[in-house]
């Protein structure tokens, strides 16, 4: 059996405009962007790192990025 390798960055790049092309005609649609909301609790270095890069490839993705960044001090029902 012989292997495939594939490239994981030129496959999620086209992913990425594939995205983008339906985030334009969804935005002509309802006059507005799709968006990915994310909320951190803390400042673990592993997920800021996670959540940077899903704000960028939203940038890239031609979706609206919003972020809630709040302290670890934050209770669970504060975040509900």
């Amino acid at each position: 059996m012989t292997a495939i390798v594939m490239d994981g960055k030129a496959v999620a790049a086209k992913v990425r405009a594939e995205v983008a092309v339906r985030a334009k005609e969804f935005a002509s649609k309802y006059g507005r962007r799709p968006g990915l909301a994310v909320v951190q609790v803390g400042q673990d270095p592993a997920s800021s790192v996670y959540v940077r890069n899903k704000r960028k490839s939203s940038v890239e993705a031609q979706i609206e990025s919003y972020a809630h960044d709040l302290p670890a001090t934050t209770s669970q029902a504060e975040i509900l």
